[in-house]
C-alpha cells in the first residue's frame, strides 16, 4: 500500500495550560490517502477494516517522519495499536477506523475517557523499565473509509490527543 498524501494542513490548535509539565498543543491534521486497489470495505469484517486502518495509519505517520518502533503491542491490560517515536517523544497512537457514515460519531471522538485511561495504564507498563524515562504522548489516527470504492480514504491526525490526568 502506498500512501498518497494529497493534503496536510493543520486544522485547528487547541492550547492547553502551558505552565503545566507534559502539556501540548493539540493539533488536527488531514491527509488524504488512495484506498488499496481493489479493497471492498463494506466485504470487510470489523477487525479487517480495523487493520487495514493501522496499516494507513502507520504509513501516513512514516511519511510525517515518525518512526513506527511497535505495532500492536500486548500485555495482560490490553493491546496499544502503534508505538512510534517522534522527535524524541515515545507516541503511543489509538487507531480509530470507520466506514463513512456508519455511525453518528467521528472516530476520534470513540476514544473514550475509559479508553484514554487503559492507555495511559498500558503506556506506564510499557516505559516501565526504561531508563531514562522518554516523554510520552498520545495521538489519534481516525480512518474513515468511503462509501464508494475508489474514493479518497480521509485521515485525521490529533496530536497530544488526551494527556496522563485524564479523569
Amino acid at each position: 500500500m502506498v500512501l498518497e498524501q494529497r493534503c496536510a494542513r493543520t486544522v485547528y490548535d487547541e492550547a492547553y495550560d502551558a505552565p503545566r509539565e507534559g502539556r501540548g498543543v493539540r493539533r488536527t491534521f488531514v491527509a488524504y490517502s488512495r484506498a488499496p486497489e481493489g479493497l471492498r470495505t463494506e466485504s470487510l469484517s470489523l477487525k479487517d477494516l480495523g487493520d487495514v486502518g493501522e496499516d494507513l495509519a502507520a504509513e501516513y505517520l512514516e511519511s510525517i517522519g515518525m518512526s513506527v518502533v511497535e505495532r500492536k503491542w500486548r500485555c495482560g491490560l490490553g493491546e496499544v495499536d502503534i508505538v512510534a517515536e517522534d522527535g524524541g517523544a515515545l507516541v503511543f497512537v489509538e487507531v480509530k477506523t470507520r466506514r463513512e457514515g456508519s455511525v453518528q460519531v467521528t472516530p476520534e471522538l470513540a476514544v473514550t475517557v475509559t479508553r484514554q485511561k487503559r492507555y495511559l495504564r498500558l503506556a506506564e507498563l510499557y516505559i516501565s523499565r526504561m531508563r531514562p524515562k522518554p516523554t510520552v504522548r498520545f495521538d489519534v489516527v481516525a480512518v474513515t473509509f468511503p462509501v464508494a470504492s475508489g474514493d479518497e480514504v480521509l485521515l485525521r491526525h490529533v496530536t497530544c490527543a488526551f494527556f496522563g490526568d485524564s479523569r
